[in-house]
């Protein structure tokens, strides 16, 4: 219950993370049914807010994920790490697709707006980091 004089709303739900894990960076999944979340362990999770249910769990990476990054059509997800690599992960089965050596930690990306587009495609990936 909220203390006399806030106006914070009450939360619908509350999602606890894991206990040995810090989570770094969270997106809204497909249809906004679900979340993914990356952690400073390298681990990559995916929960249904329906079912209140954790989908999968990998990991990805040897070290802390600082970002996730998802096209806008939901059909591609990027992870940038402190490992020095950049993944793009397949968003249903947490399948490594292609991995990109940034040989620094590598702190975010971004995908060329084009990526989809019916005349001069491009798929192209900002990298950045250091």
């Amino acid at each position: 219950m909220a203390a006399k004089g806030d106006a914070s709303p009450e939360p619908r739900l509350v999602i606890k993370g894991p206990k040995d894990h810090i989570i770094n960076d969270i997106k809204w999944g497909a249809l906004d049914k679900s979340l993914y979340y990356a952690t400073d362990k390298g681990r990559l999770l995916q929960y249904d807010l329906n079912d209140q249910s954790m989908i999968r769990a990998s990991d990805i990476h040897r070290n802390e994920i600082f970002s996730i990054t998802m096209s806008y059509d939901q059909t591609m997800l990027f992870t940038c790490s402190r490992d020095g690599f950049c993944k793009l992960i397949h968003p249903e089965t947490f399948d490594t697709i292609r991995e990109f050596n940034y040989s620094f930690p590598c702190r975010n990306a971004a995908i060329s707006p084009l990526f989809d587009a019916t005349d001069n495609q491009k798929f192209h990936v900002l990298l950045c980091g250091g």
